[in-house]
């Protein structure tokens, strides 16, 4: 088995539209892909093709967004004794599995010392891009929205987010940070792929009327598209002032290399349990007692 975990908010539309039921026998059946979905936004049309393929659901009590939603992904994968795990948002569009399994298979190899990522950054310097945007044209790094994983080399190094980013925003760029202490390093897959072109391209979201920006990734015959889908139906606004001056602070303090003890009051103040991750951890392995042995 190939074990994705796909976190979603409110991907719904063009999710199911991407990957229809032909798509899901073509692609992922064939190749012994098994989705875990942490649904942060109770979507039931995402309900509804998990049920149809035999696929993983979970629906949070809370949307505990990315800072929250990458750690209960790596710590759920060690709890399943994964050895090895790719996470997906649900704004990567592919045109087969290959990215997938590329990913799964780099993650097997070099989990142990690094991360594999598909960040939304041209890998080199001398770009050009259709469309420019900000992310782009401060050529900044981040994660990537598609990220293979070692859950126990996480697990025994505490390789974790910092939980005190509330949903969203600073969190993936601290991390990258961070994860340096641990002995761990990023690896750009788009880097491995000699002749793959990068670019910014606008888009009509599958399944809806929504143009978006996307960053797009074209290598032989496979296309990758990283969607962008959330802030165009939720402001992300509060959560970057909840999270940039934090991070601010965190940079003056050691440029990232130490954490300020976990506050929980940070996720209190917006109505959160004091520990929404391990809050939604124990609601998971209540509903999948046998997963969690």
């Amino acid at each position: 088995m190939v074990p994705i975990f796909l976190l979603t908010y409110n991907e719904q539309d063009s999710f199911v539209e991407i990957y229809n039921d032909q798509f899901v026998r073509t692609h992922f059946g064939p190749n012994n892909i098994h989705f875990y979905v942490l649904d942060n936004g109770k979507q039931p049309k995402i309900e509804s093709w998990c049920q149809r393929h035999g696929y993983t659901y979970y629906a949070s009590e809370y949307n505990i967004g990315s800072s929250g939603g990458y750690n209960w992904i790596f710590k759920t994968a060690f709890r399943l004794r994964l050895q090895a795990a790719v996470l997906m948002q649900a704004d990567v569009e592919i045109t087969s599995a290959w990215p997938l399994l590329f990913t799964y298979q780099l993650t097997r190899a070099f989990g142990t010392t690094h991360f594999i990522t598909w960040p939304q950054t041209f890998h080199h310097s001398d770009y050009s891009a259709e469309i420019s945007y900000h992310d782009l044209k401060s050529n900044l790094p981040n994660l990537g929205n598609l990220v293979g994983f070692d859950p126990n080399t996480m697990h025994q190094k505490i390789c974790y987010f910092d939980e005190n980013y509330v949903v969203t925003h600073c969190d993936d760029l601290e991390f990258l940070y961070h994860m340096r202490t641990k002995n761990m390093n990023a690896v750009n897959a788009i880097s491995l792929l000699p002749g793959a072109v990068e670019t910014a391209q606008r888009f009509v979201l599958p399944g809806t009327e929504t143009r978006t920006y996307s960053h797009v990734i074209k290598f032989n015959n496979e296309e990758i598209r990283i969607h962008h889908v959330s802030q165009h139906y939720e402001s992300h606004d509060p959560w970057l002032a909840v999270n940039k001056p934090y991070y601010d602070l965190m940079w003056e303090q050691s440029q990232c290399q130490k954490r300020a003890p976990y506050d929980p009051a940070r996720w209190q103040q917006f109505g959160y349990p004091a520990y929404p991750v391990q809050h939604e951890l124990d609601r998971f392995f209540k509903k999948f007692p046998t997963d969690g042995a």
